[in-house]
């Protein structure tokens, strides 16, 4: 049988742990504002960017609803020279892929897409296209799915 007085400074050490972690995570800075800037003229709703504000974040959240098929969305915050990682899930249909977003090149790269409905190109048949539009300078999602409108979580580890 275990020490009673071992496991209560195992418990009351662990308690102390817990308290100083959820004290550190109830300070980080959360902002709660849809279309923060990001493709303002879009119907689609962007969720929240953690921490700090769009333009110098180094992780942002967005949550697409109802991308209808056949709309693009943009993905990055449009500053210029824009690096990432992007995490992409259509969680309509539970499907992933992962990118690099390459900045000043204006290029993505697809690093995974297990499922293969994703692709790099404006307006590849049956998929969900991430790529560089030059016209906007800015990294867009596209529905290309026949399948109607889907909803995407999009998570940017970004520099920009």
């Amino acid at each position: 049988m275990p020490d009673p007085n071992t496991l209560d400074d195992l418990l009351r050490g662990l308690v102390d742990g817990l308290a100083g972690l959820s004290a550190r995570v109830a300070s980080l800075e959360r902002h709660e504002s849809p279309n923060q800037g990001l493709d303002a003229t879009s119907s689609v709703t962007f969720g929240s960017i953690y921490p700090g504000t769009q333009g110098n974040s180094h992780l942002v959240v967005v949550d697409i609803s109802a991308l209808a098929a056949g709309a693009n969305i943009q993905v990055d915050t449009g500053a210029s020279g824009t690096i990432a990682l992007a995490f992409i899930i259509n969680a309509s249909d539970g499907t992933f892929a992962i990118y690099t977003l390459q900045g000043g090149v204006h290029a993505t790269q697809e690093i995974s897409d297990p499922s293969a409905k994703f692709t790099n190109a404006k307006g590849g048949a049956g998929a969900t296209n991430v790529y560089w539009e030059a016209a906007g300078a800015t990294y867009r999602l596209e529905n290309n799915l026949a399948a109607g409108a889907k909803n995407y979580r999009v998570l940017l580890f970004m520099n920009g």
